[in-house]
């Protein structure tokens, strides 16, 4: 996994080199742990480079601004349009920890990111690579989406969450 996001930024700085000054001004120096099915980075740009180490299974976890945990079909549900960081969010899909404008910054990162990768046709292959690895669970389009009715209820909890922890924002 650290080698695709290397090579996803990397390729985003080719492809769409504004995508990437953006994704740097939204993270700054700030650094992450991000998991996805079970594998951890620890990442965070250094310079003009983006940073990435594979954590070894067991390692005491390094301390940084936020933390995301995802699955692997979430994540090619994204890449493939099939679901939006928010819905991912609201279904309970996409973890996301830490104080709260590091989280609202990790996912406008995604989002930045995502954008770029089904924009630019070097990322699309690099997409289409990760889909395709033979090493890992093959992408299933078909899985089950919350209804309706479940997104309104996980909305209103999340809302009943975020008055509990004082971090809602008021107004318009």
């Amino acid at each position: 996994m650290a080698d695709y996001i290397r090579e996803l930024i990397t390729g985003l700085g080719e492809s769409e080199p504004i995508s990437l000054q953006l994704l740097r001004e939204i993270v700054g120096d700030r650094t992450a742990l991000i998991t996805v099915s079970g594998e951890t980075v620890h990442l965070g740009f250094v310079g003009a480079s983006l940073g990435v180490e594979l954590l070894a299974p067991g390692a005491a976890p390094p301390e940084t601004d936020g933390q995301g945990a995802i699955e692997r079909q979430t994540v090619l549900a994204l890449l493939a349009g099939k679901l939006e960081v928010t819905e991912a969010i609201q279904q309970g899909l996409l973890h996301l920890q830490g104080p709260y404008e590091n989280v609202v910054r990790m996912g406008a990162a995604i989002e930045q990111l995502i954008d770029g990768a089904v924009r630019a046709p070097r990322l699309q292959r690099l997409g289409q690579i990760y889909r395709d690895d033979p090493d890992r669970e093959a992408y299933r389009p078909d899985r089950p989406r919350h209804g309706e009715a479940e997104g309104a209820r996980l909305r209103e909890a999340e809302v009943h969450l975020l008055d509990r922890m004082g971090v809602r924002r008021t107004g318009g």
